[in-house]
């Protein structure tokens, strides 16, 4: 399933996030210096929703966590994360 990330997802996103590090962080640009890592940073986890709120509803971008159903259940486990960014309108 894919939807939104919301504030109640922040622990499996960040349990992914510190687990997958060693293979994520090569593919992702590089974070400033002295920036808060969001997968360790609650608040800026939540300003990174905010952010990806507003690109949507700009329509120039757009975010969605990746779940997976647990075997046996209807629980869904939050599985990754995939960007749709620079999303350019008009002819």
């Amino acid at each position: 399933m894919l939807r939104p990330l919301l504030a109640q997802d922040f622990a499996a996103f960040s349990d992914v996030r510190q687990r997958c590090a060693d293979w994520l962080i090569p593919w992702e640009p590089q974070a400033l210096p002295g920036s808060p890592d969001p997968s360790i940073d609650q608040k800026s986890y939540l300003a990174r929703l905010s952010a990806r709120d507003r690109d949507r509803q700009l329509g120039t971008g757009y975010g969605f966590g990746l779940f997976v159903a647990d075997a046996g259940t209807d629980e869904q486990r939050f599985a990754g994360e995939v960007n749709i960014n620079s999303v350019q309108r008009g002819p």
